[in-house]
């Protein structure tokens, strides 16, 4: 199944629905770019929910570790929710569960992100 995503906002997130299995850069092409423009209209809490995935390999952890990084840069978080079990897998393998913030449903990813942006704007005072 090819990759695809939709994004909604919600509450003071931006969640990404993402489906199918993303294996190459090109795949993930629109969604790098619509990344990159919440980033640019100051979003930067982000959820992204993987219910829906088939299969993400070395590429596609790329990707998502690509993202991650600009979204830190930018002061704020990607939280990854309801992963399948083979993905879980491969994150728990690789290790990369101890640098990505992964949970189990929206509604952690959710609580996690409002603590985070309550922290912020304490320390921003």
């Amino acid at each position: 199944m090819a990759f695809s995503f939709s994004v909604s906002q919600i509450e003071k997130n931006t969640e990404y629905q993402l489906s199918g299995n993303l294996l190459d850069k090109e795949s993930a092409d629109k969604l790098l770019v619509s990344f990159e423009e919440n980033l640019i209209k100051g979003t930067c809490y982000f959820i992204f929910n993987m219910k829906d995935m088939d299969y993400l390999n070395s590429t596609g952890l790329n990707v998502l570790i690509g993202l991650l990084t600009k979204v830190r840069n930018s002061g704020g978080e990607l939280i990854i929710c309801n992963v399948p079990k083979k993905i879980n897998q491969l994150l728990l393998i690789t290790k990369l569960n101890t640098v990505f913030n992964v949970v189990m449903t929206t509604d952690e990813a959710k609580s996690i992100l409002e603590k985070e942006r309550n922290s912020n704007v304490s320390e921003n005072k």
